[in-house]
């Protein structure tokens, strides 16, 4: 499936696919604005991995939110395209917000295109047997310590040469520093919430338990 990136934030990114015609309708694109009408194609916000963005110590050295994000970010222009034009323009913020804001404006193009790999972790909402998916970028950390090794040196998006959804480019897709689907591995299963007691029939004896304030004729 080839996307585009719509409007990245810190940590996340959200994905929208090809136009899908006339006879679908999207999500708003602003809920305020009904004026903006519907995206024309599906639209996903993804985590940039499984587990949440925050500081943490490396070999005794802290390594802050704000530096994963700014790395993370010019991680997925460089697979874009986009990186060198970003030097070049000296692309910049005072914050990390700000250096985001910059870099949505190369980024978030309608015209770049790319093949993301997403996985997924199921949960379930009260009252429902199917699941849902919380969304987040193929990665490394979903996976056992000993089994990481293979990631190395790999990503999962790599730049699209069209907007094309019939026509999958196979080659770029073997190339092999892209992080190909596995559903056995980018699904991570939850148990599925067990089913309600079922009443198999009611008494017709006409008695109450002695405890209830309702009467039977």
């Amino acid at each position: 499936m080839s996307s585009s990136v719509r409007a990245p934030r810190p940590g996340w990114c959200a994905l929208r696919r090809v136009d899908q015609g006339d006879s679908f309708e999207g999500l708003a694109i602003d809920k305020n604005r009904p004026e903006l009408g519907n995206f024309r194609g599906m639209i996903a916000t993804v985590k940039h991995d499984l587990y949440d963005v925050k500081d943490f110590e490396w070999q005794g050295e802290t390594i802050a939110k704000e530096q994963q994000i700014y790395n993370w970010v010019n991680k997925l222009a460089r697979n874009l395209g986009v990186l060198g034009e970003m030097n070049a323009n000296n692309v910049s913020g005072e914050t990390i917000e700000e250096y985001v804001d910059e870099a949505k404006k190369y980024l978030a193009n309608p015209d770049l295109w790319a093949y993301f790999t997403i996985a997924g972790k199921e949960y379930y909402k009260e009252g429902y047997n199917q699941p849902n998916y919380r969304l987040f970028l193929a990665c490394k950390s979903m996976l056992d310590k000993e089994d990481r090794a293979q990631y190395k040196n790999k990503e999962p998006f790599i730049l699209a040469q069209s907007n094309s959804d019939e026509e999958y480019d196979t080659e770029l897709l073997n190339n092999p520093k892209f992080i190909k689907f596995d559903p056995a591995v980018h699904i991570i299963k939850t148990a599925a919430p067990e089913a309600p007691a079922q009443i198999d029939s009611f008494s017709s004896n006409g008695q109450t338990n002695s405890n209830s304030d309702l009467d039977l004729p």
